[in-house]
């Protein structure tokens, strides 16, 4: 592999005109064969950009807050636009990025705060969490992320971080419990912080700078360490590859999820010198002209702004080169294409990102076909991957078709972790074909967790439940989730009282996030395990098959439900 990467070449490999075929990408191929000589290419194309030489040694130590900031101070361009509603965008530069983070830096020292102790940023998207992320890289902390949403969502993951430091607005104090002495009052260190000497953290090659939950796995609730090597050196690959970022290059991701994108899509702007330009769905409702505002290198389409905008007027088209997508958030193609036609983007190019956070960075990127949105992936570049056997277990898969499985920067390539997303190999290309879990637009849905709220909710009226996943013809939304009850000989329950008191508890326990698709009442028991251990295996099948429903209707079913409702009332007296 030659000691520079050709950008000009990879931005012309990838631009296709719609149905185009892909032709063979060599720097791709070798970027997957010669991983280490692909990082040390791209390492020197990224110092190209900057006239300030960077800080960080390859696999040996990286500077994340002096190659993010020191390197951009002469940068014309912002760090960040952020909407006002008063004053439309506001821009900030990385200088007075560097200053807030350099500020806070300063508060969290006199406040205690030691290099490799671990910090939990629980915040939504905005300018106080990207400020955060700056501070801690710079003091040298361990970084986790959380939405501040449901006491019970927070509680198990923060068991699970057991983190030395919390910042979180004074807002949601409310959520935290148990943890509400680790918080850090930023009062107590005096209200005119001053930025401080700069003084940046090394660290360290291998050593761990964030622990992720990672949304899309089958435990959302276990965090996964990211280590230094695997940070940075992703950062620059999504940056640079992956969207096509560069100095002064404006991108945009309103809607994506927090924790499956953060830091690492973050990172993959400020590496380059990137404009940040930071919306919420809400602002785009409100306004959906602000997507058309200004000139815009990558916009991310999530589908919840995919619908907000096909309900507008909006041209995009003269504005946005490209734009992408997650190819896991849905596969309804002729709706993506209406979203084209509707926006005007016949002559931008669209592109699928699927960014796993926790593994370090994107997993997918692809090509950029003009005016055609698509589901094919290619697996990122500079890191070894393989496919696992879709049907289980820990063999590689036989065929084209399997379970995604990669290594991370500065590990070994043997050492390859396995992701949820199954691809599928298309004439040099591979398509998303779905996920392996019970997900919902591609994130799994968490139901050990809300069975365990739900059933405290019901088990007061001897109640029961179980959870069931639907299989939707839409593969990549994954499954609709629906919430059993069965009301068993309890006739006078009201269910519009009980749905909305089990939806309350969900959106305050866990989030809104995690609401089922549906909650349907049985006016029969389930089939126990033991004398309250639901069998939910037998409820998902009987319910999938419609058996609920005709058992719910026939004589010989309701008179055993009320001989049962009998049975329970003597043992309870």
């Amino acid at each position: 592999m030659s000691q520079v990467l050709n950008t000009d070449l990879i931005e012309n490999d990838l631009r296709l005109d719609g149905q185009q075929p892909c032709g063979k990408l060599e720097w791709l191929e070798e970027g997957h064969r010669n991983t280490q000589g692909f990082w040390r290419a791209l390492k020197s194309t990224h110092d190209s950009f900057f006239d300030i030489s960077g800080a960080s040694v390859l696999f040996n130590k990286y500077n994340f807050y002096h190659d993010i900031i020191t390197r951009n101070r002469n940068n014309t361009a912002p760090a960040l636009f952020l909407y006002d509603l008063t004053a439309d965008f506001r821009g900030i530069s990385y200088s007075h990025l560097g200053d807030m983070a350099s500020a806070k830096a300063s508060m969290w020292a006199r406040l205690g705060l030691h290099p490799e102790e671990s910090l939990c940023i629980i915040r939504p998207m905005g300018l106080d969490l990207i400020v955060d992320l700056l501070a801690a890289l710079k003091t040298g902390l361990k970084i986790s992320f959380l939405p501040p949403q449901g006491k019970a969502f927070l509680e198990r993951r923060l068991e699970a971080l057991k983190p030395d430091h919390i910042v979180i607005d004074e807002q949601h104090f409310s959520l935290l419990t148990a943890w509400s002495d680790k918080v850090l009052t930023e009062a107590r260190a005096g209200e005119d912080a001053q930025p401080g000497i700069e003084r940046f953290y090394v660290y360290p090659s291998g050593q761990a700078v964030f622990s992720c939950f990672d949304p899309c796995s089958h435990k959302p609730w276990l965090p996964m360490d990211i280590t230094s090597d695997a940070a940075y050196l992703c950062g620059l690959s999504d940056g640079i590859i992956g969207l096509g970022l560069g100095p002064g290059r404006v991108y945009a991701v309103p809607g994506f999820h927090l924790l499956e994108t953060q830091p690492a899509l973050l990172l993959a702007g400020l590496f380059c010198g990137a404009t940040y330009l930071h919306l919420e769905p809400e602002d785009i409702v409100a306004d959906p002209g602000l997507v058309a505002r200004r000139s815009i290198k990558a916009f991310g389409v999530s589908k919840r702004v995919r619908d907000i905008l096909l309900e507008s007027q909006v041209d995009a088209g003269k504005v946005w080169e490209c734009w992408f997508r997650n190819p896991a958030e849905s596969s309804d193609m002729e709706r993506w294409q209406l979203f084209v036609r509707d926006l005007k983007l016949e002559n931008a190019y669209a592109f699928n990102l699927k960014c796993d956070a926790a593994f370090g960075g994107c997993s997918f990127f692809s090509v950029r076909r003009k005016g055609m949105a698509h589901m094919n992936v290619l697996p990122a570049p500079g890191r070894a991957w393989s496919l696992a056997d879709p049907s289980g277990g820990d063999s590689e898969s036989p065929g084209d078709i399997g379970v995604f499985c990669l290594s991370a920067p500065g590990a070994p390539d043997e050492e390859k972790r396995s992701t949820t997303s199954l691809i599928a190999g298309s004439s040099g290309e591979w398509v998303f074909t779905g996920t392996s879990i019970c997900s919902r637009e591609g994130r799994s849905y968490p139901a050990d967790e809300i069975y365990e709220i739900v059933r405290n909710v019901l088990v007061r009226s001897n109640l029961f439940c179980s959870i069931s996943e639907v299989p939707l013809s839409d593969t990549g939304r994954g499954s609709r989730i629906v919430l059993l009850v069965f009301k068993g000989s309890s006739a006078d329950i009201d269910e519009t009282v009980l749905t909305s008191k089990i939806r309350g508890t969900i959106a305050e326990e866990m989030g809104n996030e995690f609401q089922p698709d549906r909650i349907v009442f049985f006016p029969i028991y389930p089939r126990f395990l033991s004398d309250t251990e639901v069998d939910h295996d037998w409820c998902r099948s009987q319910y999938l098959s419609g058996a609920l429903s005709r058992k719910s209707s026939g004589e010989i079913f309701r008179s055993i439900t009320r001989l049962r409702g009998c049975v329970l009332q003597a043992e309870a007296a």
